[in-house]
């Protein structure tokens, strides 16, 4: 589970927090995860 509004960037499946941490998202979870990351940002800027 992830905070989305502490993440700063997702790059060929790696998260990147704004703290610096990074964590590998798995190849199974990676369409959910990016899927649920985009909606956020969707609802967030309007």
């Amino acid at each position: 589970m992830v905070n989305f509004g502490k993440v700063e960037g997702l790059e060929k499946g790696v998260l990147r927090l704004k703290c610096g941490i990074e964590l590998n998202v798995s190849r199974a979870k990676k369409e959910e995860f990016t899927e649920a990351l985009f909606e956020y940002l969707r609802e967030r800027n309007g």
